[in-house]
């Protein structure tokens, strides 16, 4: 998700423009919609990391995702949002089959969880410092 590590921190993603407007307004709409919100947050376990180092300011979330209503925030240790984390179990305990992605570095998200759900890729409110973020949904295979 935004954590100011991608605005004033080691790995800064600026494509595409505008794009934490677009990720806000998302969290907003799915909020007033009803539909539950997961906060993801990359979270380096080593106390002299770089980067999402526990505790620091690149580690915390940025102002603008702080300010809107996230149903769960999960820290993670890995690249993908499923692996070691419970967020697999939540989605299962609310009864939610599929997941729309929107943040940054969300490449790994999706790929990685070990119990496969519908998924959709919120472009352009997706974006990694790797490849530039291109409007496209995909659909991984259900349970």
């Amino acid at each position: 998700m935004c954590k100011n590590e991608y605005f004033t921190g080691a790995m800064p993603v600026t494509y595409p423009e505008g794009s934490l407007a677009n990720i806000t307004r998302a969290m907003d709409h799915a909020h007033a919609a009803g539909i539950p919100v997961a906060v993801i947050r990359h979270t380096s376990p080593a106390p002299d990391a770089p980067a999402f180092r526990k505790g620091s300011h690149g580690w915390e979330l940025h102002d603008e995702i702080k300010k809107r209503h996230a149903d769960i925030v999960i820290d993670k240790a890995l690249p993908g949002s499923f692996t070691g984390t419970n967020l697999g179990a939540w989605l299962t305990e609310n009864g939610i089959g599929t997941v729309t992605i929107a943040g940054y570095m969300t490449q790994m998200s999706p790929a990685t969880r070990p119990h496969a759900r519908p998924c959709t890729g919120a472009m352009p409110q997706t974006s990694s410092r790797m490849q530039r973020a291109r409007s496209r949904s995909r659909t991984l295979p259900g349970r």
